[in-house]
Order: structure tokens, then sequence, then C-alpha cells
């Protein structure tokens, strides 16, 4: 079995959609007043190959936390991550009905448009197509609606991950759990004062060019959400921060992973 965790500002198109795909907005130049984003998966060392050849990801550094040792794989520019999930049956039908869409900020008279992705024209650093598998939106953080949504491949149709020439193996035999995020990096011995609704902005790039300039993007409320079960822990790290996910704007968090700023 493999769990995907995804996090951060990660778009997914509606469950309803005939091709479902995830979209990370680029956010690796800083922009709309906020700092550098980046796309990352984050995976335990025990979980991946690490022999001769197997895993081939340049740009990966490793950080302790609560004693274990996990893996970033850096996502460096665009790319198509590609999970084995081929042969699964595709599940989400929760996500749609707790997770709300960007949409277009209501002008008087008129109803509120939702967001549209242009599939072309968005740029991404990152993008999935999601063949197969179980997607469930979930909170992260008790009494606050901060989500996550979790992707479950019961039945993996291979041992990696691609992203064009880069790929990650893994172990022979675990059961693996990445979390793919969208995120910026926090300061650990300072405070921000970014202002959130300013996160929302970021997604502008998935529109069409004429739309980037003249939408304003609003964010809906979530719905009630279960918290997670997971022990993931770079997951567990980011408890306490200021978090949400996917479809849930304002975005993005906080890592805050002891000795590591």
């Amino acid at each position: 079995m493999l769990k995907v965790y995804v996090v951060g500002l990660i778009y997914f198109s509606g469950c309803d959609e005939e091709v479902k795909r995830a979209f990370a907005p680029d956010g690796t130049v800083a922009k709309f007043g906020l700092p550098q984003h980046f796309a990352s998966l984050w995976i335990k060392d025990t979980q991946v190959d690490l022999s001769a050849g197997a895993t081939q990801w340049a740009e990966r550094q490793v950080h302790s936390i609560s004693g274990a040792n996990v893996i970033e794989f850096r996502i460096p520019a665009s790319v198509e991550l590609v999970f084995p999930d081929q042969g699964n049956t595709l599940s989400c039908d929760a996500l749609d009905a707790v997770m709300p869409k960007l949409k277009k900020k209501k002008r008087k008279d008129e109803d509120p448009e939702y967001f549209e992705i242009d599939e072309g024209g968005a740029s991404t650093i990152a993008r999935v197509t999601i063949r197969g598998g179980r997607l469930e939106p979930f909170e992260m953080k008790k009494n606050k609606k901060f989500g996550l949504v979790e992707w479950t491949i019961d039945n993996s149709s291979g041992p990696e991950i691609t992203a064009g020439a880069r790929k990650i193996r893994f172990a022979p035999g675990v059961d693996a759990e990445v979390v793919f995020s969208n995120i910026h990096t926090v300061n650990l011995n300072g405070i921000d004062h970014l202002a959130d609704d300013d996160h929302i902005q970021l997604f502008r790039q998935l529109l069409n060019s004429e739309q980037r300039e003249a939408v304003t993007l609003a964010a809906a409320k979530v719905g009630k959400l279960n918290r997670s079960p997971t022990n993931n822990e770079f997951l567990k790290a980011l408890e306490g921060s200021h978090f949400t996910c996917g479809e849930t704007p304002p975005c993005c968090a906080r890592i805050v992973i002891e000795g590591n700023g």
C-alpha cells in the first residue's frame, strides 16, 4: 500500500471531471508580496531504496524529525509527477462534498463563477494525473479547518515515483508514506506577518492569461472534516503551524522542524 498526503498550495480538479488532476502553482519566484514556495516529496529514509542507481534525484536533503530521518526531494523545475496508481478504482466523492473550490469574487447582481483551470497555459511547478486510488479530505489540526488530502493507493502498480528523468524507488516490501507539498519555509526563530489572503493569488497562475489580470479570487469555506489518524513524522511536525491545503485557501504551511532552520 502507498499513502500520499497532499498539503499546501495544490489544487484538485473536481471529482466529476473525466480526467482528475492535481496542480501545484509555481511559486519558485517570489511574487504577490509572498516568499518563495517549493514543491517537494517527503519520505522517511527507511522507505526509500538508496542503493546505487535505484533512486535518482539530485535535489534532496535529509531532515531529522522526531528522531527519524526524512528525505525532502525538492522539485526544482516544472514536472509531471507520476505515481504508481494504475489498476486502482478512483474514488473521491467526499473531496467535492466538503472541500470548496476557489471562486471568482462575486460582483454586484452577479452569481459567483467557479475557478477553472487552463490546463494548457497554467504555470505549475508540478502536475499529477490521478488515475486510481482513494482521495479523502481530513483536518490537520484540532478545532481548525486546516486541510489534508489523503490519497490511498491500495495496490501500487510499480515501485517508483517519477518526475521526468528523476525517480524515487521505494525500499522492497515497505508500505510507503509520501507527503507531496507546495509550501514556503519559515525562520524557526522568527515570526511571520504574512497576510493569509495573499496566498490565494498564487492560484491565479492556473487561469488563462486574460483571466489572470481580470479576476479577483476568493476562498470558500471548508465543510466539516474529521481529523486525520496519520502518525507521519513530517505531518506531525506541522501540527501547531498555520496550515491549509488544496482547495482550502488561504494556503501554505510553516515548516516547524527543530534544529533544521
